[in-house]
Parts: structure tokens; sequence; C-alpha cells
């Protein structure tokens, strides 16, 4: 979401489709509240790999894997390790965004960089968990990939979910956040949490 006064910035918002979900039409709108003026351009739609495509997590593939042996989340309040990964216990009628990790000048453009982890859930009444990839740019700031399409609510079992972000040649991060947001009360389990690329389809 953008507010205020700011300078070109680019925004994606994902759609996941499912093996044998062809939509007919696509509409993309834009919606915006006040007073002033908007310019937008270089509208485009892309195809991403799915979610749970097997991509290369070789020597080429993964940028950085968390090991809950050896790497602590940068948010620690109500986050403890369980489950070979970490467990956050969520109070009642609370959203907080959990800042887990940090990949500092990851070295990487021409490519779509995920952020991948499993997750499981157990939330009660309108609780909901999703993630959020961060990738700042030198001179430009941060700008976001969020998985509003692939939001996480009630009981669930380990599910892998991910969320892209395009790079172009030439568009290389300093620094890449990966964070969580939960709403609501329970508790989410996370687990094999990766930052990994794959090449753009050509």
């Amino acid at each position: 979401m953008a507010t205020g006064i700011t300078d070109w910035s680019a925004y994606e918002t994902p759609f996941f489709l499912n093996r044998g979900e062809k939509p007919d039409l696509i509409r993309l709108n834009l919606v915006i509240e006040g007073k002033g003026t908007v310019w937008m351009k270089d509208v485009e739609v892309l195809r991403l790999p799915a979610a749970d495509a097997k991509i290369d997590a070789g020597k080429d593939g993964r940028i950085k894997a968390f090991d809950p042996k050896k790497d602590s989340t940068r948010t620690q309040d109500r986050i403890v390790a369980d489950e070979g990964g970490w467990r956050i216990d969520q109070g009642a009628n609370e959203t907080r965004t959990l800042h887990l990790f940090e990949v500092l000048d990851p070295g990487v453009d021409n490519c779509l960089v995920f952020y991948r982890l499993k997750m499981k859930t157990r939330l009660e009444k309108e609780g909901e968990a999703y993630q959020v990839m961060w990738c700042r740019f030198p001179g430009k700031g941060p700008f976001f990939s969020k998985g509003l399409d692939r939001k996480v609510t009630g009981n669930t079992d380990w599910t892998t979910l991910a969320i892209p972000f395009r790079l172009e040649k030439g568009q290389r991060p300093d620094l890449i956040t990966l964070d969580l947001v939960v709403t609501g009360p329970g508790q989410v389990w996370i687990k094999d949490v990766e930052l990994v690329r794959a090449p753009l389809e050509k």
C-alpha cells in the first residue's frame, strides 16, 4: 500500500492457482482512497513457478536456510524452538508482525526470489497468518511482497508456503527481510524457513 508522496516504486500482488485451475479472465484493479494524483506504468501479468515447485536448493538455488539450533528470530517475544522449527504463541485479539530473519547482501539479481517455509496452525476465531518479504534497494528503500492470497486460518497440518519477489537484471537488494503476520489467539508453528532463487522464465 502506497501513501503520501512517493517516487516510482514496484508493487506485486500474487494469486496462486492450483493444478487444473485455469481462469478465463484476469482483471486488474487499483483502489485509491483520498484526494491526489497517482501515476502508474509497466503494468504486467507474470507467471511464476508454483510455491511447491522443485526449485534447486543446491549451491546455485538456496540463498539461505535457517536452523533453530543455530539461528534466532529477530522477534523473541513468545517465540520458542519447537518441533524442529519455531512455535509462536499468540494472545487474544492481537495482530503482530513478527520479524523473523534478515539476509544481508544476498548477491542476487535477474531471478525470482522465494521466501519459503512450512507452517501449521491452531488458530481460533478470526485468526490468520501470512508471509511478508521485504527487499531493500540502495537509494530506493524497501519494497514488499505479501502472501495475502495464501493466508492460513483455523487448524491446519504442515503446509508448504512460498511468496515470490521478481528481480530484474541489475536490481540487487542489499537486504532481504522475512516477516510473518499473525492475527488472533492461538499458536503457529514454522520450520524449514529458507530463501531460494529460481531463474526468470524466458
